[in-house]
Order: structure tokens, then sequence, then C-alpha cells
């Protein structure tokens, strides 16, 4: 009878000890090979480098209020939105739209490609081609339903324009004046009449009531003058 206990029904102490350590043992090295595997990889970001956008890049984290810079953009941008009034036509395809019967125009564009030159207060120059177009709530469509030319034969005097989608800036330097917010306010700088130079922006641009917008990221950062502010990105 004590045979048969210990044969059936009795589990030895160092059988359960050894299942342990076998158990740990195994844990341990399934971590180690799942930590070599995504070093080696590159599927999980152990590096400490910023995603933006699902791309891995090294970019700081910026957003500012400045003046209104000279500015001219030739790149293509996800959506566009004016408001304002101008004396001048607008042309979509072999349609021609009369802006000066309103006092206050809204364009939308969606998927434009083209040129875009502006200051504080116009658009100087505005040629390209774009995919949708709404003038004053109403969508313009293009026959051959292919992307359509559309331009300004003047000046149009702006009080909100919106550029958005990834717009790229390879680099941008003027004095001016504003708030300059990096890594969602950790680092808050008033600027005052001081040159700020911005190395490879990337984001969304807002001018309104005077103001400008940059909503993005950079890869650095110097502003020349009482701040004396120098940051990059190896």
């Amino acid at each position: 009878m004590v045979g048969e206990y210990f044969e059936e029904d009795a589990i030895s102490p160092y059988q359960s000890r050894y299942k342990l350590k076998l158990f740990v043992f195994i844990v341990f090295v399934g971590i180690i090979l799942l930590l070599v595997y995504t070093s080696f990889s590159g599927n999980f970001p152990l590096t400490g480098k910023a995603i933006v956008e699902n791309i891995t890049v090294d970019r700081i984290k910026f957003n500012a209020d400045l003046t209104i810079p000279h500015l001219k953009l030739d790149n293509k941008i996800e959506s566009l939105r004016i408001k304002g009034s101008s004396n001048s036509f607008f042309y979509v395809g072999d349609q021609k739209f009369n802006l000066e019967d309103l006092e206050n125009n809204y364009i939308v564009l969606i998927d434009y490609d083209g040129k875009i030159y502006f200051d504080k207060a116009n658009i100087f120059e505005f040629s390209g081609k774009v995919n949708k177009t709404i003038i004053n709530g109403i969508p313009i469509t293009s026959k051959s339903g292919k992307d359509t030319k559309v331009y300004f034969d003047g000046n149009f005097s702006y009080d909100l324009l919106e550029i958005n989608g990834d717009v790229p800036i390879r680099r941008l330097s003027y004095v001016t004046s504003g708030k300059i917010n990096l890594n969602k306010g950790k680092n808050i700088f008033d600027i005052d009449n001081e040159e700020v130079i911005i190395d490879s922006f990337i984001g969304d641009l807002e001018l309104n009531r005077r103001k400008f917008n940059m909503d993005g990221y950079v890869k650095g950062l110097n502003v020349v003058g009482d701040s004396a502010i120098s940051i990059g990105m190896n």
C-alpha cells in the first residue's frame, strides 16, 4: 500500500521545484529573444526617436504664433482655405468667377499642387492644379474628371488663409515677434523683434488676424537676439 501511494498520488517537492525553475528559465529566454529581435528588426522604436504620422524621424514638436513673413510655397497641399476679397477673377479650368461681387469670398481647394506667394495682407501669386474646388459653398467640378488648373489674375486680399497637410518649409528666416512653444509646452519662449531661423518645418499653417501660426515639427530652431536660443537634432 505504501508503494502504491508514492507511485500514483504523491508529488515530489524536488519535481515541483524543477518545473518552476524550468518555467522561469523559459520566460527569461523568451524576453531576451524578444529584445534581440526588436532591436534588429526596427519594428519597435527603442531608440528614442519621435514618431510623426507613422514615420520615424528626428524632429521637435513645434507650435508658434508669430508675425506673418513673406513666404513662397511650391508643393502639394492637402487642403487650402481662403477668405477675403479681391477685384480680380478666379479661374477654374475654362470657368471664370468674378470675386468683386462679394466682400468676403470663401474658397476651398482640395489636393492643390502649385504655387502660393503671400505676405501679411495679400496673396500675390497663386497658380496650380487642384482635385476639388468649392467657391462660396458651390462645388466646381471638371468636365474631364481630371485635376483642374486654377489661378488668380490679380492680388487677393485675405482675412484667413489655412494651409493643411504636412506642408514642408525647408528654411524660414526673418525678424519677428510672438511666442514659440516646443515639446507640447515644456519650453515656451517670448520673441520680441528678433531673427528667428526655422529649419525643416513640416505641419500646418494658419494666417488669421495678422498672426502666423505654425503647428508641426522642426529639425532646428535658432533665435538671434536677446533670447539667444539654439536648438537642433543631430
